[in-house]
């Protein structure tokens, strides 16, 4: 049964909403999944924050226009699921995506937009790739504090030998 056109109006509204609240925007083809499938994979995007709706390519035109998602117009063709990130991680859209289809072989990547820049689905693995923020702030953490931690080894290897040599000296003396 065809949407009236206040259903429409209310998924371009919440589409436009979603997307007001994200940094990006993912597009997938759910075609080809069972229904057991595709709610697993909904159900593993709820789990890492992201929202997944299947809307028209028109819808998403609509919601998309005189945005900074606009580029990702010339992608709208045939099924279309919008993947959007509902929490600060922009990426993670782009990491549920991949560990999907390495175990499923779908769905099929079609393109993401972040901040303005179009990624096709090359570029979303490349993106799935890279480190979450808490990982990021672990790797700055240890990069600093490694520094101390190595002068801290040498000023006590200095106090060890000196130990050594003092006791080496005391069991000669002893003999």
């Amino acid at each position: 049964m065809p949407l009236t056109r206040t259903q429409k109006e209310e998924q371009i509204q919440e589409l436009s909403q979603a997307l007001g609240n994200s940094q990006g925007l993912y597009l997938a083809d759910l075609s080809g999944m069972s229904v057991e499938v595709v709610t697993r994979f909904r159900q593993a995007c709820r789990e890492n924050q992201v929202q997944v709706q299947v809307i028209k390519n028109t819808l998403i035109a609509r919601a998309t226009q005189g945005t900074e998602f606009e580029p990702i117009g010339p992608y709208l063709e045939g099924p279309t699921a919008v993947l959007v990130a509902g929490g600060e991680d922009a990426i993670a859209p782009a990491r549920v995506l991949d560990k999907f289809i390495k175990e499923n072989k779908l769905p099929k990547i079609k393109a993401a937009c972040l901040e303005g820049v179009v990624y096709d689905e090359a570029g979303v693995k490349n993106l799935s790739s890279l480190p979450t923020r808490d990982e990021l702030i672990a790797m700055l953490a240890r990069a600093l504090n490694a520094p101390l931690t190595n002068l801290a080894g040498v000023l006590n290897a200095t106090a060890r030998n000196l130990a050594h040599v003092l006791q080496e000296v005391a069991k000669k003396k002893g003999e």
